[in-house]
């Protein structure tokens, strides 16, 4: 079925250029005879018309010459003999046809379509009109494109045309197109018309690039997309720069060479945009190294003819119209092959390359004046435009069904991982609750744990201090021997230490809130006499306790209470895991707002993970005591409450393998 319609679409395209191809002929030299023809509304001037080169004549003139010569028309002078020299595409000529109608046929009008590159009319001797300036020189001649309609003068059955041509700026000069005769009606009509087409065809091309460069902004970032959208907006430009120059309409006073740069330079970034479209399209047929070199090719021209004068870059269109037709072939058999493979998107790309070459050659062959059939291009560009939208509408269809099908699935599975979530909300709330309770029955547990800890330590102290008393009372009685006293001096020691632990326990669970008894001292001296009494304790371990003091009193309003028995844990702790032969360090130190008291050991030091559990009750870390003395946890915890107790705070600064430092900070008196 698709081949019958491509067949069917192909026919009927050549039978609408064959039907617009007619010609009219009755011609002769020099001479169109249009009596008897009362009924015609337009008639193209395509005859033999009277040639001269070099000089500027009136219609008198013209006739009167001998060896008159004739040029059928429309052509360019460019390569024609003239007294046997071959005429150059530059200079300027005169061209005169007599035209023979009926006396009634009034109010006629011309169209003049653009000639190259400036001309001049004038009607039974009549100046008539005039686009650009004709000139017999480059310096007095100005080059204009336009197509304009003038109302020729009255009549008595014979109107003598002659036009006034010249060409300093362009590679080939002459009457390239065809003027129109007719009513002044049918005339406006068939410019109407016309210009009513390519204007459709400019307004089409530029809302369908606009269109394609706004999917690609918003939603779709494709690059064939923007190269779509980048041909549209080319190719409107160049629509609206040639055929009926409707650019020059709008822009009545652009230059000519901005006009013609800008017809080259849209043509040659058309091509090359469209080997990059179709190398988007199929990247499995066509290679990359013959894209660029097509598109290369044409950006190069495009380039050259931006920075060179027109009547050079001019001389570039022949070679550059074959370089498009030998793309066009070589990209049409690309895409054969890709049809061949049943490939639906290059079988209606063919459709549109054939079509777009056809009008192109054409044109080619209409504008060098071998063929009068006209310049169809815009109608092939539509055509060719329509088999794009079709491949772009294709592959969006897909597109948009494939969204479609995936947009079904994620809805079936949000319905089902609503489903899921609810019920796993319902279970997590469920465990929440079951978490909140236990929560509640260990806080419970934890109060009553606390509880009891506090009235087991108040009993215990009781026998504690009776044991003390009774030891007291032995020691009264008379004197001991020698092993009595070492007896009772280590019940006495022992006793001490359980009545410390008790202390210990009493203020962590038992006293919520520690009594306070501060009072002004003299910190120098309190830390002087509590490392003289650890100095002796560290000499039984063969270890040197060194104390660095400023030498000067240091006051500060504190409880010397709580801060020794801080100080006794540090110092404890230090001795306790500190090796032989070691060295501990007690330095005081004081800046503008703190004092300072730092304890420092070289023992084994605290791994960098475990610096999170050091000030936790009842934590036993890597480091173990040197001597196997005892450990209950429960130092360094009662060292961080007694010191927040006088608003102070502790630091650690240790490294496994490199001591520890113990500093306690307490704010100065204001």
């Amino acid at each position: 079925m698709l081949k019958n319609l491509i067949i069917f679409v192909l026919k009927n395209f050549y039978i609408f250029l064959s039907i617009l191809s007619l010609e009219n002929n009755l011609h002769g030299q020099g001479v169109l005879d249009l009596r008897g023809q009362n009924a015609f509304q337009t008639v193209d001037l395509q005859t033999q018309w009277q040639f001269y080169y070099g000089a500027f004549l009136t219609a008198g003139e013209m006739q009167v010459l001998t060896g008159k010569v004739y040029f059928d028309m429309p052509s360019t002078w460019a390569g024609n003999n003239w007294e046997g020299e071959v005429m150059p595409g530059y200079g300027h000529a005169t061209y005169y046809l007599r035209v023979q109608l009926d006396p009634a046929m009034s109010e006629l009008a011309m169209k003049v379509p653009p000639m190259g590159t400036a001309s001049r009319l004038i009607v039974n001797g009549e100046f008539i009109g005039e686009v650009g300036t004709v000139g017999d020189s480059e310096q007095n001649s100005i080059p204009k494109y336009r197509d304009v309609i003038y109302h020729l003068p009255h009549h008595e059955g014979t109107i003598d045309i002659v036009f006034h041509i010249s060409n300093f700026h362009y590679r080939r000069g002459g009457l390239w197109q065809i003027p129109v005769l007719g009513t002044v009606e049918a005339i406006y009509k068939d410019k109407t018309a016309k210009y009513q087409l390519e204007f459709i065809v400019f307004g089409t091309i530029l809302f369908m690039g606009l269109y394609h460069l706004g999917l690609y902004l918003y939603q779709f970032r494709s690059p064939l997309i923007v190269t779509f959208g980048l041909i549209c907006f080319i190719m409107a430009l160049r629509a609206a720069s040639v055929g009926q120059y409707v650019l020059t309409d709008i822009f009545p006073n652009i230059p000519w060479g901005l006009l013609v740069k800008i017809e080259f330079i849209s043509y040659f970034m058309v091509v090359a945009l469209m080997a990059i479209f179709i190398r988007e399209l199929f990247k499995d047929h066509l290679p990359m190294i013959a894209t660029w070199i097509i598109a290369g090719t044409f950006i190069g021209a495009s380039l050259f003819t931006i920075v060179v004068p027109i009547w050079i870059s001019s001389h570039l269109i022949p070679f550059i119209q074959w370089a498009t037709i030998l793309s066009a072939v070589y990209i049409f058999y690309v895409l054969f092959k890709a049809a061949l493979e049943k490939n639906r998107e290059a079988v209606i790309f063919m459709v549109g390359i054939f079509i777009l070459t056809t009008t192109l050659i054409n044109d080619m062959l209409f504008y060098n004046n071998l063929i009068t059939t006209g310049s169809y291009f815009a109608i092939g560009l539509g055509l060719y435009f329509f088999t794009h939208a079709m491949i772009l509408a294709r592959r969006f269809s897909y597109a948009f069904l494939e969204v479609k099908r995936l947009s079904h699935e994620l809805q079936d599975s949000n319905i089902t991982l609503e489903k899921k979530v609810y019920e796993r909300t319902r279970q997590v709330e469920t465990q929440n609750e079951e978490l909140r309770l236990k929560n509640e029955q260990l806080q419970k547990l934890d109060q009553e744990k606390d509880a009891l800890i506090s009235v087991i330590a108040h009993d215990l102290k009781a026998p504690f201090n009776r044991a003390k008393s009774l030891l007291a009372l032995i020691k009264a009685s008379g004197p001991l021997t020698k092993d009595q006293e070492n007896i009772t001096s280590m019940i006495h020691q022992s006793t001490d230490q359980g009545h410390e632990l008790i202390s210990d326990l009493l203020l962590l669970y038992g006293e919520k809130q520690v009594t306070h008894k501060k009072k002004k001292i003299d910190l120098e001296q309190l830390v002087a006499e509590t490392g003289k009494v650890y100095k002796e304790l560290a000499i039984q371990k063969e270890i040197t306790l060194h104390l660095q003091t400023p030498g000067a009193p240091v006051e500060l309003t504190t409880d010397p209470h709580l801060l020794s028995r801080a100080l006794d844990n540090l110092l404890t702790n230090a001795i306790k895991f500190t090796e032989h032969h070691k060295n501990i360090y007690l330095a005081l130190t004081c800046d503008s707002r703190y004092v300072s008291i730092a304890v420092i050991d070289e023992g084994p030091g605290i791994p960098m993970e475990e610096h999170g559990l050091l000030f936790k009750k009842f934590q036993k870390l890597t480091p173990k005591p040197t001597d196997g003395e005892s450990s209950t946890g429960l130092g360094l915890s009662i060292v961080k409450q007694l010191i927040e107790e006088l608003s102070g705070s502790v630091e650690v600064e240790s490294e496994l393998g490199k001591g520890s430092t113990f500093t306690l900070k307490l704010p100065k008196d204001c």
